[in-house]
């Protein structure tokens, strides 16, 4: 009884062989892209921050987000009918 237990466990069992999947291509020099992947964080180098000298409403918006600006150069271009109206009161 201990023998076939024995046999049972270890005795010849039919083995099972998978191939593998295997993939050919033909060799050429092609660009190879770079994509680099890291956790961070992103800080622009110098920030400002933008105030009012006067309420009014924003009638266009002469830069765009992530764009370089200069001293006096155009922002934002105020509605006239909102400013002459804030004059009023």
């Amino acid at each position: 009884m201990l023998g076939a237990m024995f046999w049972h466990i270890y005795g010849d069992k039919p083995k099972i062989k998978r191939g593998l999947s295997v993939y050919a291509d033909i060799v050429a020099v092609r660009p190879m892209p770079v994509i680099i992947e890291a956790p961070g964080i992103i800080e622009a180098e110098t920030t400002v921050s933008i105030l009012p000298q006067v309420a009014g409403i924003i009638k266009r918006i002469a830069v765009k987000p992530g764009d370089n600006v200069h001293v006096n150069q155009l922002l934002f271009e105020l509605d006239p009918a909102s400013l002459a109206q804030n004059l009023e009161q």
